[in-house]
């Protein structure tokens, strides 16, 4: 098989650093076209969701300069007794409550990042 044509991922430390970062900024409460600058970069958000009844949150971020898109889910936030709760029912009932929100925000942030090639 020919891999010729397969685009590399960029694991330099330089862009581990900068998606280190972006997922750092994720755990910030945004809103749909906000600027942001990470490592000297700017970013819009394109995407964001943060459910209060799930405790699910992601941010898709566009890279101005080369139009690249990450997503960013946030982890659990120790402080947050329902993002506790919900990962403790998912490690016991092996069934986690976010899973509908993260295939809903992927879904739809893929879809968007396509209308726009």
């Amino acid at each position: 098989m020919d891999f010729s044509s397969v685009k590399r991922i960029d694991m330099s430390l330089g862009k581990v650093k900068e998606q280190a970062a972006l997922s750092a900024n994720s755990y910030k409460e945004h809103r749909v076209g906000e600027k942001v600058r990470i490592n000297g970069h700017s970013y819009v958000v394109e995407k964001f969701v943060n459910s209060k009844d799930s405790g699910f949150s992601a941010t898709l971020y566009r890279k101005e300069n080369t139009n690249e898109y990450t997503i960013a889910y946030r982890g659990t936030e120790l402080s947050d007794i329902g993002d506790i709760k919900t990962d403790l029912r998912g490690g016991i009932t092996n069934k986690n409550s976010q899973n509908p929100d993260r295939e809903k925000f992927t879904k739809e942030a893929i879809n968007q990042i396509s209308k726009n090639f």
